[in-house]
């Protein structure tokens, strides 16, 4: 390794560092050492991003009824995208339960807030002057008291229960405020079921009832707490059926392979099933079940994919389970090339050790393809999660230890699990994300205000030129490429904001000086006319019966 005269450093013979963020290399695989970055994460190092965290108000905070709060935060940028330039920041978004609140484009950054009662999650997002963006981490705070915590600890999640029993049902209602309960109500869906205000005489939490179900089927169950305030919170759904048949199977793998990135065509499918994380020449497997036999049952109440594994490279490293998009294929003839595609993750799981099945919960997965009817066969792709060259190895289904799929189920669906309390839910009344407007509960008590008249020099400029002190009254940013000379536009960039007011009016004083050129123009050829012809004509026997429009449009004599 050595420097160069031209100030690079160069690498044996043909690998060279140009600058900070390139690097040009010939048949050495550098970024294999660079503390486990591809290439492309090496260059772009992140050096020239922004950054923001929120300094106001502090996670988990409460804030009263009716009142307002300032959200403030810090954001920088340390430089431009091209090496050696300065940074800056252009704007700041504030958000609350996704929608977008305002915009703040002058540092110290802040936003006043008026949220309604209850859970509000709070994050910006700041914006340099090479538009580049990065998110703030997220504050939750809590507006107005808080309602009481409820819990049903009994019974639990797909319980099963024989027609006509007495089931006992027990709550955990804890009134965080402090104010006292006065009512706690079982519900089963929007039904109530029972009501007391009497704890048991063990803790003063607990609150128990029992309830006998009218018929075989599926129940969803839960309870509310109410406070002296009138602040209501409800449990989580428990689902539970009466009567239900319920079955556990297990299903073996009907066939499976390796797939190889780094051989698309190959279908040497022997022996154990290999898993190498090796991003462009990784090696992943494909496991098929025939599922057809459960194409009639009404719910899985559970299902596990398990693989042997028989070979390890790193004790607790991770694989995930993925969908693919088609089942159609032959283990004797698929390879990476002809095989299935991956779809969405599943699940993923740590593998400590060898010679053990390895469990992956698929129950989501096969609960959608029941809706969707597409349990003929059931495929599923497996990689190393990190693609960080972990391996493994499982057994196939030729092997004493072959893929399973366990499998429970139930002829009685579980219902449709509703809400019993008003859900504000995070959408805004134009739609979800970061450009819908906010909803009724959350109105902002401040939008852009306009700053103080700023004293332009050199670092505020309109197309390159300084603009002069008159003629401005905001400098928006380093560069801010405008200058603003009446109070009209300046009210104007603040209610609009950012860069579509500087393109408006760049756009509208370019169309004005560019009909002034052109008049400007056409009056100095119309003059240029006149006298021409005005001198020819006082040269052939001057203006005697000349009409005006003659004088204009006579050709001089030669």
């Amino acid at each position: 390794m050595k420097s160069t005269p031209r100030g690079y450093v160069k690498f044996g013979m043909y690998t060279e560092i140009r600058d900070m963020r390139t690097i040009y290399f010939d048949a050495v695989r550098f970024s294999n050492f660079l503390d486990r970055q591809t290439m492309e994460e090496w260059v772009n190092d992140q050096a020239h991003l922004p950054s923001i965290s929120i300094t106001a108000p502090r996670n988990e905070s409460q804030v009263a009824t009716g009142s307002t709060f300032t959200t403030t935060v810090e954001a920088s940028d340390p430089g431009g995208k091209k090496l050696g330039t300065a940074g800056g920041v252009t704007k700041v978004e504030f958000f609350a339960d996704n929608c977008s609140m305002m915009v703040d484009t002058i540092a110290p950054f802040s936003a006043l807030y008026s949220l309604g009662d209850g859970p509000h999650t709070l994050n910006a997002i700041v914006t340099d002057t090479d538009g580049n963006t990065r998110t703030s981490e997220t504050v939750d705070i809590y507006v107005g008291p808080k309602p009481p915590r409820a819990t049903l600890l009994s019974p639990l999640k797909n319980d099963n229960f024989v027609d006509g029993q007495s089931i006992e049902l027990q709550s955990e209602v804890i009134d965080v405020e402090g104010r006292g309960l006065v009512l706690v109500e079982f519900f089963e869906g929007a039904n109530s079921i029972g009501a007391t205000n009497t704890a048991t005489t063990t803790r003063a939490t607990m609150f128990k009832m029992l309830w006998t179900p009218s018929k075989e089927g599926a129940y969803m169950l839960r309870v509310v707490g109410t406070d002296q305030n009138g602040k209501r919170a409800q449990s989580k759904a428990v689902p539970i059926t009466v009567g239900a048949t319920l079955e556990t199977s297990t299903v073996t793998a009907v066939e499976d392979a390796s797939l190889r990135e780094g051989n698309p065509g190959s279908t040497a499918n022997w022996g154990n099933l290999e898993v190498y994380g090796n991003p462009g020449a990784q090696i992943v497997s494909v496991v098929k079940f025939d599922t057809s036999a459960f194409s009639q049952t009404k719910e899985f109440r559970k299902a596990t994919l398990k693989l042997y594994t028989t070979s390890l490279k790193t004790k607790g490293s991770v694989f995930a389970v993925f969908a693919v998009t088609s089942g159609d294929w032959v283990e004797s003839q698929v390879t990476w090339s002809t095989g299935p595609t991956r779809a969405a993750k599943i699940a993923h799981a740590a593998i400590q050790h060898t010679g053990e099945y390895v469990a992956f919960d698929v129950t989501s997965y096969l609960s959608d393809k029941l809706k969707a009817s597409d349990l003929v066969t059931t495929t599923f792709w497996i990689e190393d999660n990190t693609q960080m060259k972990e391996s493994v190895e499982f057994h196939s289904h030729i092997k004493s230890n072959p893929p399973l799929l366990e499998v429970s189920t139930s002829d009685v669906a579980a219902v449709d699990e509703i809400s019993l309390l008003p859900d504000n839910g995070d959408s805004c009344a134009g739609g979800t994300g970061p450009d819908a407007s906010p909803p009724s509960s959350l109105s902002p008590t401040s939008s852009p205000t306009a700053p103080p008249p700023c004293d332009c020099d050199a670092a505020c400029k309109w197309n390159g030129t300084a603009c002069q002190k008159q003629e401005c009254l905001w400098c928006t940013r380093v560069d801010c490429h405008f200058c603003i000379n009446t109070p009209v536009q300046h009210a104007a960039i603040a209610s609009v904001g950012g860069d579509e007011a500087q393109q408006a009016n760049s756009g509208l004083f370019w169309g004005v000086i560019g009909i002034l050129i052109l008049l400007v123009v056409s009056s100095c050829i119309v003059i240029a006319l006149l006298v021409t012809h005005i001198r020819s004509i006082t040269m052939h026997g001057g203006l005697a019966g000349k009409w005006p429009c003659k004088l204009l449009f006579q050709m001089p004599h030669p």
